[in-house]
């Protein structure tokens, strides 16, 4: 567990951010510096982390707060840490809250353009400013003319300490304070635009490593290490550990053939239910090829000219002849969001109407397959046809089908439930919606 946080003046979408990051953890407060009441803000006695985020539009009440600077300033010397993030505001702001002015004297310059960083010093701040350099929305410069801003960092040093973390333009935009005798200390930032990722970034890694006695552990975790064990622990543990490199081994074994499947079977029955168009034309036609149908592309007749007709034809053989041979031709469509329409379903009986005229073979028999409303799961999509299309396509002796019909006949074939033959005999002599049934 950590000490308390406590959040000041922070927008309310920021808030929420943060309550995200740790529920119940954090105390949300607001100053009182454009208001005419009077309000202290809640400190409490054990060391904690504050975060300051002063950003006004109007700037007002030069004399608020400078008691709760006080009370901040006595916790800050017992071990509490307060970061700033300087935004729009006066120095008063600053110094009320941080009793920083007593340590540093500041002249703030507001830093126009968006800030190129240099790494000052190579300080545990330096992966901060790596992380979220370019985040950085706002930035004052911070004019120290007291102390020297280049002393190495070093938490143990005796003395005020007043470091600079980052410059622009020789000017310090973020600075690090530690006064003589303080445990804790204080921080000045630029101000970030997403700050959230910013503060989970400050609890989470940060100050574990520089102030770890802001964490505590109420399980006593640090016991377990083999320094602590008996020795008949240590052995039951190093036989564990064996046996995990042992089956972590089989495991990468297994894994590479689990992607092989994935890759190579999985990958191409899922199209079915997830495609439209010449991806969902391809995944129809494998699954027909796996069933036993020898497949022919009409548009590859023709050169690979695009051609406004059936997509699929499936044949019994290579050597097949339209005027005598059953076949089926089939029309492959997907929407994303909708049911089939009529027009959808009467375009297959517009090409088998053609086929019966063209080749006199009344064997022929058309299949509409239909991938309805993909960008849903399967349980959550409507009916993919109405009952009159499916009475439409029982009088015209033409199928209708979804994909998702498709991929149970299948699965179920590849569990042992049903033979390709009976699948491909239920589509040849069914009309109307074809449902999954073994």
């Amino acid at each position: 567990m950590m000490s308390k946080i406590i959040c000041i003046d922070h927008h309310p979408t920021i808030i929420k951010e943060i309550e995200k990051l740790f529920p119940g953890q954090v105390i949300f407060q607001n100053t009182t510096w454009n208001e005419r009441t009077a309000r202290t803000l809640k400190i409490y006695d054990e060391p904690q982390i504050i975060f300051y985020s002063p950003f006004y539009e109007k700037l007002t009440g030069s004399s608020s707060h400078i008691i709760d600077g006080n009370l901040i300033d006595r916790r800050i010397k017992e071990g509490s840490v307060l970061i700033i993030f300087v935004g729009k505001c006066g120095a008063y702001h600053i110094e009320n809250i941080s009793g920083l002015k007593s340590i540093v004297q500041f002249e703030y310059q507001i830093v126009e353009k968006e800030p190129s960083l240099i790494d000052v010093l190579n300080t545990p701040f330096k992966e901060l400013f790596s992380r979220f350099g370019n985040d950085i929305s706002y930035c004052v410069g911070l004019l120290n003319t007291r102390h020297e801003s280049v002393l190495p960092f070093n938490q143990d040093q005796l003395g005020t300490q007043v470091i600079a973390l980052h410059k622009f333009n020789k000017i310090p935009i973020a600075l690090y304070v530690k006064e003589k005798e303080s445990r804790g200390f204080i921080l000045l930032l630029p101000f970030f635009g997403f700050q959230s990722p910013v503060i989970d970034y400050i609890v989470n890694k940060l100050l574990p490593s520089i102030s770890p006695y802001l964490y505590f552990d109420e399980k006593s975790s640090w016991l377990n290490q083999e320094k602590y064990y008996i020795p008949k622990l240590i052995l039951f543990i190093k036989e564990k550990e064996k046996l995990i490199k042992e089956h972590t081994v089989k495991i990468e074994i297994i894994d590479k053939e689990i992607n092989m499947v994935l890759e190579e079977e999985q990958k191409s029955l899922n199209q079915l239910l997830i495609t439209k168009g010449d991806e969902l034309k391809y995944a129809v036609k494998k699954a027909f090829e796996y069933l036993g149908w020898y497949v022919v592309d009409p548009d590859l007749l023709e050169g690979g000219k695009k051609l406004k007709e059936e997509d699929l034809w499936l044949l019994n053989s290579s050597e097949y002849n339209l005027s005598k041979d059953d076949y089926i031709i089939v029309e492959v469509k997907g929407d994303i969001k909708r049911g089939a329409s009529d027009d959808d379903c009467n375009a297959i009986l517009k090409y088998l109407n053609r086929h019966l005229r063209t080749y006199k073979n009344m064997s022929v028999k058309g299949l509409f397959v239909y991938n309805h409303s993909y960008g849903l799961p399967i349980e959550n999509r409507p009916k993919p046809f109405s009952p009159k299309q499916h009475e439409d396509a029982v009088s015209s002796n033409y199928g209708l089908m979804t994909t998702y019909t498709l991929f149970q006949y299948i699965k179920a074939e590849l569990e042992g439930s049903i033979t390709k033959d009976r699948i491909k005999a239920k589509m040849k002599d069914s009309t109307g919606e074809i449902p999954f049934a073994i």
